[in-house]
């Protein structure tokens, strides 16, 4: 899980326990009555892993509708609390832009477990762990922000 972070017992079993979640639209860990697994959506992941890691990420809400006026107002809310960073750093989030039509716009993030391993959640996957030097993500990256 990221060899950099220097967890404790308890933040590896709380991660464990994260990492067996599924996508949700809205999802903030409620637990699935059939699966159950805790369901995040990925700001919903962020702010999880970030509570585990000592630091918890404020609740910012997901638009509707991505429209890049919602999207943007997102990041901008998601940048008035944060340090923007030069690079990556353990336990600090990891902006995208995903949206094929909203190039511009940050629209996913993540958590750097290390110098290159993210992790995050996506529409039609379970948690799972990324490299950021890698495809399709390499040329994704918007940026490094700490809180």
């Amino acid at each position: 899980m990221g060899a950099d972070l220097h967890l404790t017992k308890e933040q590896r079993d709380a991660l464990r326990t994260v990492f067996t979640g599924r996508f949700s639209a809205g999802g903030r860990g409620e637990i699935d009555p059939a699966l159950h697994v805790p369901c995040y959506n990925c700001w919903g992941l962020v702010m999880a892993v970030t509570a585990i890691l000592g630091h918890p990420a404020p609740e910012v809400k997901t638009p509707a509708v991505a429209t890049a006026r919602a999207v943007n107002s997102r990041r901008e809310e998601v940048e008035k609390d944060f340090i923007r960073l030069d690079g990556p750093r353990p336990g600090c989030l990891v902006g995208f832009r995903t949206h094929p039509r909203l190039t511009d716009a940050v629209n996913h993030y993540g958590v750097m477990l290390s110098g290159c391993e993210f992790v995050h959640v996506q529409r039609g996957t379970g948690v799972h762990v990324a490299r950021i030097d890698r495809q399709p993500y390499n040329r994704m990256v918007a940026g490094f922000w700490s809180y």
